[in-house]
């Protein structure tokens, strides 16, 4: 299981959004030309930006034979609710969201 440290500025925030992530893989399993395509709702843009950048830099990509550099699009959803109790109004809320485009 993959580990992300949560980015504070968010913690007492409610909602849900999304971020779209451009980047490169090398052979080697390193992160390059890394970009935030887009991220909305932009209250939390500079938040969700940082927490998707830190989530592909950190994550372990494994190293390869070929040498092809692998172009990479990702698109990040969260939805934040501090009502454990309706968990599961929250999966749903974030189902829904990540159908809709990003912006």
């Amino acid at each position: 299981m993959h580990h992300v440290q949560y980015p504070a500025g968010l913690l007492n925030r409610q909602g849900s959004g999304c971020a779209i992530v451009n980047f490169q893989v090398t052979p080697e399993g390193d992160v390059k030309n890394l970009n935030i395509e887009n991220s909305a709702p932009k209250r939390f843009s500079k938040d969700v930006r940082k927490a998707a950048r830190q989530i592909v830099r950190d994550w372990q990509w494994p190293e390869r034979t070929d040498e092809q550099v692998i172009e990479l699009t990702m698109r990040f959803d969260y939805c934040l609710t501090h009502d454990f109790d309706k968990k599961s109004e929250a999966v749903a809320m974030c189902v829904e969201h990540s159908e809709q485009a990003c912006e």
